[in-house]
């Protein structure tokens, strides 16, 4: 399946209904993958639904936080 804006069609939404749709037919869902690369907001997103973290932002991802604060000339916010 591909999504064309995950924004308006979230992947944790995709996968729920893949899910649901799944076992329907009791099929079960092993996994998941991607085929090419993922906005890292994609992934931020997943990250915030299935783990319940709230405020989760680019921001607070380590390598970003690290590259901002390179950019910034080493100040961390």
């Amino acid at each position: 399946m591909s999504i064309s804006d995950f924004e308006k069609t979230p992947l944790y939404r995709v996968f729920e209904l893949l899910k649901i749709e799944a076992a329907r037919y009791n099929v079960p869902i092993l996994g998941s993958e991607f085929c090419g690369m993922a906005p890292l907001k994609a992934l931020i997103d997943i990250a915030a639904y299935y783990l319940k973290i709230d405020n989760l932002t680019e921001n607070r991802v380590l390598e970003i936080a690290i590259q901002n604060a390179i950019e910034k000339g080493g100040e961390f916010e």
